[in-house]
C-alpha cells in the first residue's frame, strides 16, 4: 500500500465532469475492498494511484478510477450508469440507470416495478447465477442489503466524506420508504416493517418481563418514537395482540410486560420485592417507590397518548386493544375475584400492577377534559345523549336483551348524578353540578327515568333471565342511590306515586303491576339481607370471643389458619349484607312516607308486617346482646418470606372498631324500622296484620323498641310509636274474639299454603288446588308458576270457587249466631 497523494476517484458522484475538475485534486484516497471469498489471503490487493505530471497519464488514472467507482456502485447497488461497449464483456448482470448522479440513479432504481426487465449483458453472463440483490423488488430489504455491502468497504480518511454521502443517500431513501411508503408501488410494507423492527420490540418485552419497578427509560423512548410513525405504530398494536382471549394472556404482551411493572408481585404466589417486611418499611423507601411509580405511569401515558394522536386508524386500533383488554379481564370486578387469586387454581386475569397502571393511564388520558371545565372542547359532549341511551335501553328488553347489560346501565345513570358533596358544601352549585341536575329536571324524557329504573330493578329477577342470585344485589346497589336522589325531586316523586296508584287499580291484572312487583322484591331483599346479616354478626361475635379468649391457641397451626380465613370470609359477607340491607330499609322508609295504600293492600300487608316485626324483634328483643360486636383487639395475619422463600406466618394485635368495620349500625336500623311502622300506622289493615303475626309480635315488642329509642336518641318518634302500639293491642284483642268465634275451622275452608281461613277461594287450572286469592296473588309476584306442579300460571287463569266461598260465608254467619245465642243465655 502506498502513501502517495491521490485524486478523488468517485467522479460518478458529480453531476458534470467540470465539477470534478473544479474539486480539490489532491486527496489521499485508498479504497480497499474486502472480498468475503478471499478471507484467508494474506493481504487484500491495494490499488494506488500516483499523480502524474503528464496529462495523458492523468486521464488514464481518471479512467481507471471511474471504473473503480462503477465497480463500487455495481457491487453495492447492482446498477450501472454507463452503457458498456459491445466489445467489452461485463462479468455480471447489472441494471442500467440513465442518470447523471448517484442519488438520482438509486431513486430511479427504487421506482422500478420490474427491475429484471432492465438487466443488461444477459448474453455475456449465461451460466452464471443471478444475484438476487440486483433484481430485488422490496425497498427495505434492497436498501438494507446495499447498506450491508457498503459496510464491507474500508476507506481511508480522505474518502470518508464521499462514502459517507453514499450512506446518507441510503438512509434518506429508507426514511422515505418508511414515512411515505405509497411512493413505491407493490411493496409489502407491513411484512417488511415487521421483519425489520419486531426484534426491537421483542427485546424490550423480554427485558421488561424480568424487571421490576426499576425501568430502563430507553424502552419508552423507542416506543414513543415508534408510536409517532403510523407504520411502526401499527406494528406496536399488532405486536401486542394476545395469543388467546383470556385476560391473563394480555400480561404476556409487550404492553402487558410494561403495565405489570410495579411494587407488587406480578403473580399472587410471587415474593414481594419491596414489602417483605411491611412494618419495617421507612418513609424514604416509600418515597423512592412513589417516585418510580410516577415515572412509570408518566412514561406509559406518553406512549398511549402518542398512539392515540398518531392517526385515526392507529387510534381505533389502540382503543380496540384497550376495550378488549378490559372485557377479557372483567372477571376482576366480580365479588369473589380476590378470593380466587389467593387459591391454588389457574389465574385467568391480569395482576394488580397491570390494572393499577392501566387505570392510571386511562385517568391521565381523561385529565384534559376533566380538569379544565372552561375548555371549549367540553361543549362537544352532550350529556343528554347518555341519559337518553340509558333510559331507553334499561326499559327495553327487545333492544337490549342481555339483563346484565341493562342492569349495569344503572351504574351509568348513577354516574350522571350531581356530586352530593358539591350540592351540600356549595351555596351555589358549580356549572357541572347545575348541568347534571338539569339532566333529571329538564330532560325531555325525564318522565321515563323512574319507570325504566323500576323495570330493570324487577327484570333482573324475572323467570328466564340468567342473573345469579348474589349478583342481583350488586346490580341494585346503584339503583338505590339513584332512587334516593330522584325522590328528592318533586317531578319524579310524582312518578313514584302515579306508578303506585296504577298498581292499586290493577292488582288483579294478568301481569302484576310494575310497582307491586317492585315493592315485593324490596321486601324479599330486606328479609334475606338483614336476616343473613344478623345471623353472620352473631356468628362473628362467637368466633371473635373464641379467638380473644384463647380457645384458638389450642388448635393446630392449620386449624388456626382455617379459622382465620373463615372469620374473614364471614366478615366480608356480613359487611356486604349490612350495606345493602340498610339501603333497602332506607328505600322502604322513603317510599312509605308518602305511598301507603299499596303497602297495606291485602296482597302485601301481611308480608310487610311480618318482616318489620321480625327485624325489630331481632334488634331490640332479648337476644339483641348476641349482635353486640364491640371494639376489640383483632389478630391480623401477615406473611413474610425467609431466605429460602418459604412463607412465615406471624400475627400482630390490631385494635379495630368491629361494628364500623362490618358496616353494622343497629341504631340506624331500629330508627328506620320504627319510622316505617309510624308511616303505615294509619291503616287498619296494617295494624291488624302486625297484631296477627304470631311468630314475632308480642305486647312487649314495642316496649323493647321504646327503651332502645330512648337510648339512641329517637325520642322524637317515641310518642307516635307508643300510640301505634296501643292500637295494635286493641286490634289483637278484637281479632282474638273473632277467632274464638271461628274455632274448629273445617279443613276444606283452610288455605293449603298459609293454613288460614280463606276469604276468596280460587281454583288453580292445572293442579285443581283451591287456595285463597291473596295467597296465590302474592306468590305470583315472584314466581309465575303453579306452586303445586310448577305449570305456568297468571292471575287471569284462576277461577273463583263460588260454591266454596258461599259455604265459608254461611259457616261464618252460623258461628256468629251461635256465639250470639250463647252470649244472650
Amino acid at each position: 500500500m502506498c502513501d502517495k497523494k491521490n485524486i478523488n476517484p468517485f467522479a460518478g458522484l458529480f453531476s458534470t465532469p467540470n465539477e470534478l475538475l473544479t474539486s480539490p485534486p489532491e486527496n489521499d484516497l485508498t479504497i480497499k475492498k474486502i472480498n468475503e471469498n478471499e478471507v484467508k489471503k494474506e493481504d487484500s490487493t491495494a490499488i494506488c494511484y500516483e499523480k502524474k505530471s503528464t496529462q495523458n497519464t492523468t486521464k488514464a488514472i481518471e479512467t481507471e478510477k471511474d471504473e473503480l467507482f462503477d465497480e463500487l456502485i455495481a457491487d453495492v447497488f447492482g446498477i450501472t450508469m454507463k452503457q458498456h461497449n459491445k466489445g467489452k464483456k461485463p462479468t455480471r448482470q447489472l441494471i442500467y440507470i440513465n442518470a447523471t448522479s448517484v442519488d438520482r440513479a438509486i431513486f430511479e432504481r427504487l421506482l422500478l416495478t420490474e427491475p429484471k426487465s432492465m438487466l443488461i449483458s444477459k448474453e455475456n453472463t449465461k451460466g452464471q447465477d443471478l444475484d438476487s440483490h440486483v433484481v430485488q423488488t422490496e425497498i427495505i430489504p434492497y436498501l438494507f442489503e446495499s447498506y450491508s455491502r457498503l459496510q464491507r468497504y474500508r476507506i481511508s480518511d480522505g474518502a470518508h466524506d464521499t462514502v459517507e454521502s453514499i450512506r446518507k443517500i441510503i438512509m434518506c431513501n429508507i426514511s422515505t420508504a418508511l414515512q411515505v411508503p405509497d411512493i413505491f408501488s407493490n411493496q409489502q410494507k407491513e411484512e417488511v416493517i415487521s421483519i425489520a423492527f419486531s426484534p426491537i420490540l421483542d427485546k424490550i418485552q423480554q427485558e421488561a418481563s424480568v424487571s421490576n419497578i426499576l425501568i430502563k427509560q430507553y424502552w419508552f423512548s423507542i416506543l414513543q418514537t415508534f408510536a409517532s410513525v403510523e407504520p411502526l405504530a401499527n406494528l406496536i398494536i399488532n405486536h401486542n395482540k394476545p395469543k388467546n382471549t383470556t385476560g391473563r394472556a394480555y400480561s404476556d404482551t409487550l404492553f402487558g410486560s410494561l403495565l405489570s411493572l410495579g411494587c407488587l408481585p406480578k403473580t399472587p404466589t410471587a415474593r414481594y420485592d419491596f414489602f417483605d417486611k411491611p412494618f419495617q418499611q421507612n418513609s424514604a423507601a416509600e418515597g423512592n417507590i412513589w417516585t418510580a411509580l410516577d415515572s412509570l405511569s408518566d412514561s406509559l401515558h406518553k406512549v398511549f397518548h402518542t398512539l392515540l394522536k398518531c392517526s385515526p386508524r392507529v387510534r381505533d386500533l389502540t382503543l380496540s386493544w384497550l376495550g378488549d383488554c378490559l372485557q377479557a379481564n372483567s372477571n376482576r370486578g366480580k365479588l369473589w375475584n380476590s378470593q380466587n387469586l389467593m387459591s391454588d387454581g389457574d389465574i385467568t386475569t391480569v395482576s394488580d400492577n397491570f390494572m393499577l397502571n392501566l387505570g392510571n393511564v386511562l385517568l391521565r388520558l381523561c385529565q384534559p377534559f376533566c380538569s379544565k371545565p372552561n375548555d371549549p372542547k367540553i361543549l362537544k359532549i352532550d350529556p343528554s345523549y347518555c341519559a337518553v341511551k340509558i333510559v331507553i335501553l334499561m326499559n327495553s328488553p327487545t333492544r337490549l336483551y342481555n339483563p346484565h347489560l341493562r342492569a349495569r346501565l344503572a351504574e351509568g345513570l348513577e354516574a350522571l348524578l350531581p356530586n352530593n358533596d358539591e350540592v351540600q358544601n356549595q351555596t351555589a352549585p358549580s356549572l357541572g353540578t347545575f348541568h347534571r341536575q338539569q339532566l333529571f329536571i329538564g330532560h325531555p324524557y325525564k318522565q321515563m327515568i323512574v319507570p325504566s329504573l323500576l323495570h330493570v330493578f324487577v327484570s333482573i329477577e324475572m323467570t328466564g333471565q340468567n342473573v345469579q342470585f348474589e349478583q342481583k344485589f350488586n346490580y341494585r346497589r346503584p339503583m338505590y342511590i339513584v332512587m334516593s336522589y330522584l325522590w328528592k325531586l318533586p317531578e319524579h316523586r310524582v312518578s313514584f306515586r302515579e306508578l303506585a296508584l296504577e298498581a292499586e287499580n290493577n292488582m288483579e291484572s294478568v301481569q302484576p303491576p310494575l310497582f307491586l312487583r317492585f315493592i315485593n322484591l324490596l321486601v324479599n331483599d330486606a328479609v334475606f339481607l338483614l336476616d343473613d346479616a344478623l345471623s353472620n354478626i352473631t356468628q362473628l361475635r362467637q368466633m371473635m370471643h373464641a379467638r380473644d379468649s384463647g380457645e384458638w391457641e389450642k388448635l393446630s397451626q392449620q386449624e388456626r389458619e382455617q379459622q382465620t380465613y373463615y372469620l374473614e370470609h364471614i366478615g366480608m359477607i356480613a359487611r356486604f349484607d349490612n350495606i345493602l340491607g340498610r339501603e333497602t330499609i332506607q328505600t322502604l322508609k322513603m317510599l312509605t312516607s308518602e305511598i301507603k295504600t299499596i303497602f297495606c293492600h291485602p296482597t302485601m300487608v301481611d308480608r310487610i308486617a311480618a318482616m318489620l316485626n321480625y327485624l325489630l324483634l331481632q334488634l331490640v328483643g332479648p337476644n339483641k346482646k348476641n349482635l353486640k360486636v364491640s371494639a376489640s383487639f383483632r389478630r391480623k395475619t401477615c406473611c413474610e418470606f425467609n431466605q429460602i422463600n418459604k412463607n412465615i406466618i406471624f400475627s400482630i394485635n390490631v385494635k379495630v372498631k368491629s361494628q364500623k368495620e362490618y358496616e353494622f349500625d343497629p341504631a340506624n336500623l331500629v330508627l328506620n324500622i320504627c319510622e316505617i311502622f309510624i308511616n303505615l300506622s294509619e291503616s287498619d289493615n296494617f295494624t291488624l296484620a302486625v297484631s296477627q303475626d304470631g311468630r314475632s309480635y308480642s305486647p312487649e315488642l314495642f316496649n323493647y323498641a321504646s327503651d332502645v329509642l330512648v337510648r339512641i336518641g329517637g325520642c322524637g318518634i317515641l310518642g307516635n310509636l307508643q300510640q301505634f302500639a296501643k292500637n295494635v293491642e286493641l286490634a289483637a284483642a278484637q281479632k282474638k274474639q273473632e277467632e274464638e268465634i271461628l274455632e274448629n275451622i273445617p279443613d276444606e275452608f283452610l288455605d293449603p299454603i298459609m293454613s288460614t281461613l280463606m276469604s276468596d277461594p280460587v281454583i288453580l287450572p292445572s293442579s285443581k288446588t283451591v287456595v285463597d286469592r291473596q295467597t296465590i296473588a302474592r306468590h305470583l309476584l315472584s314466581d309465575q308458576t303453579d306452586p303445586f306442579n310448577r305449570s305456568p300460571l297468571t292471575m287471569d287463569m284462576v277461577k273463583s270457587d263460588v260454591d266454596l266461598k258461599n259455604k265459608i260465608q254461611e259457616w261464618i254467619e252460623q258461628k256468629k249466631k251461635e256465639k250470639h245465642v250463647v252470649t244472650e243465655d
